[in-house]
């Protein structure tokens, strides 16, 4: 580790986020080959700043980030590239960031690569294997996606050392990543509400016919936040998106809207400002999981049973950052069976807050 440099920087952390970071040197300098090291955040904890400080921060000359999806992976390459340090740091320090780049067909330069698993999966298998040879250090940022077979398959034939970053560490397909049991972090969402850098949200289970006048009523109530609406169609964003129209300022994002039906306020992409946007009511289908960023919405409509765990608690995510005191609040209309879910996760997640369960459970992960 860079200490000096470390020093300029840990103090504009979290605490959770320097517990990370030096979780991980520990494990970078006890090197096992062949294992991983997880560490574990929840949603909104900060783990970007741990991809980008440990970057910084490492002797490793190429660097390779692997996320599931592409908006994902442009929101990485900014932040990794110099778009996190200057946030914390207000431009007050200069120091020369790590270059970040969109893999493609070559990795000449040192710096930080940042693609997705379905990238690795079109090269071929000369290239694939150079690549493999070429990287000093990988991160994969699992968010809340369940890879194929073939992609965890690729991940494990990297020798270098590996880094899992999760938000749902119950995940089956650990297992695959063969977890260093000796290192390894985990910062619970209790452990985040405790600290004050997440708000717990509130469930309220509601019917359609109520919903517009609710909204209104936390709208009203909490001035210049948003309002996210899940849907689990694209017939349900179209619904959605006219219900809304008439009483707020409403987008909606599905692949459906490819511009040529001209309906205002749609799109099949999610722009990257849209949280600068006056939107007060914003409607998709799997477009606002993960990658976007609105600290404004602090409204979570849930309009039908989410099959998984693992989505709930990302979705769920996008409001739980802290606006100016804004109290987080999920509508569910799914007859509490998306508070039941996310009752689970959290029963889960204050077990791994006592230590020593979280040993037990890195001791789990044990292949052999």
């Amino acid at each position: 580790m860079k200490k000096e440099l470390y020093k300029i920087i840990s103090p504009k952390l979290r605490k959770c986020q320097n517990q990370s970071i030096e979780s991980i040197f520990e494990y970078l300098d006890n090197p096992t080959e062949g294992k991983s090291c997880l560490t574990s955040l929840p949603t909104g904890g900060g783990k970007t700043g741990v991809i980008a400080s440990v970057c910084l921060l490492s002797d490793k000359q190429k660097i390779l980030v692997l996320s599931h999806r592409s908006p994902v992976r442009d929101q990485l390459i900014k932040e990794l590239g110099g778009d996190f340090f200057k946030k914390i740091l207000n431009d007050e320090l200069n120091f020369d960031y790590l270059p970040s780049y969109k893999l493609d067909s070559e990795w000449k330069n040192e710096g930080i690569y940042v693609s997705t698993f379905q990238k690795l999966g079109t090269l071929d298998p000369e290239t694939l294997n150079n690549l493999i040879e070429s990287i000093d250090l990988l991160f994969i940022d699992e968010g809340h996606a369940e890879p194929a077979k073939e992609w965890s398959k690729i991940a494990r034939s990297f020798t270098c050392p590996k880094v899992i970053i999760t938000a749902t560490p119950y995940r089956n397909d650990l297992f695959q990543f063969n977890i260093n049991t000796d290192y390894g972090f985990i910062y619970t969402f209790k452990e985040a509400l405790e600290d004050e850098i997440l708000s717990p949200p509130v469930f309220e289970n509601i019917s359609k016919e109520k919903l517009i006048k609710k909204i209104k009523q936390l709208l009203n109530e909490q001035p210049n936040t948003k309002c996210i609406i899940k849907c689990n169609t694209g017939n349900d964003v179209e619904e959605y998106r006219q219900m809304m129209s008439e009483h707020f300022k409403t987008a909606a994002f599905h692949d459906r809207y490819n511009g040529q039906d001209k309906i205002p306020d749609t799109s099949n992409k999610v722009p990257k400002s849209l949280s600068k946007s006056d939107y007060q009511v914003i409607i998709h289908q799997k477009k606002l999981d993960e990658g976007v960023d609105i600290p404004q919405a602090k409204i979570l409509v849930l309009t039908y049973p989410v099959s998984s765990g693992r989505e709930l608690v990302q979705t769920i995510g996008r409001v739980v950052r802290l606006f100016n005191r804004c109290t987080s609040y999920v509508l569910d209309m799914s007859n509490e069976s998306n508070q039941k879910v996310w009752g689970n996760y959290r029963e889960f997640d204050r077990y791994l807050s006592n230590i020593s369960n979280w040993k037990k459970f890195l001791k789990s992960l044990n292949t052999a």
